[in-house]
């Protein structure tokens, strides 16, 4: 595994030296690890204080690795926070019910 400053993250059979996977963000990777037994991928991100979890393919699907002969890496999209304290969610639900009570009264 390699990360550069161009946003992109490269992925390298070692006994072949084939590039087997190549890859782009929107923000550059600053740190990546891989957990012991593979299967997952961690990334932090510039501008960010999350920690970007990614399953490995390879692990849970039928994939045929070879050399990537794309000319423009695959872009990927970083995950987004889902839940929270649900703040805009919470005021649109309650602005549309204040709406329906004036309108019933």
């Amino acid at each position: 595994l390699s990360s550069a400053l161009d946003c992109t993250l490269r992925v390298v059979d070692v006994p072949s030296g084939a590039l087997i996977g190549w890859y782009s963000f929107e923000y550059a990777a600053t740190s990546i690890t891989v957990s012991p037994g593979g299967e997952f991928l961690c990334t932090a991100h510039v501008d960010s204080q999350a920690i970007c979890v990614w399953a490995s393919r390879p692990l849970f699907e039928e994939v045929l690795i070879g050399a990537v002969t794309d000319t423009r890496p695959t872009p990927l999209q970083l995950p987004t926070a889902m839940g929270g304290d649900g703040g805009d969610e919470s005021e649109d639900e309650e602005g549309d019910g204040e709406e329906e009570e004036e309108e019933e009264g």
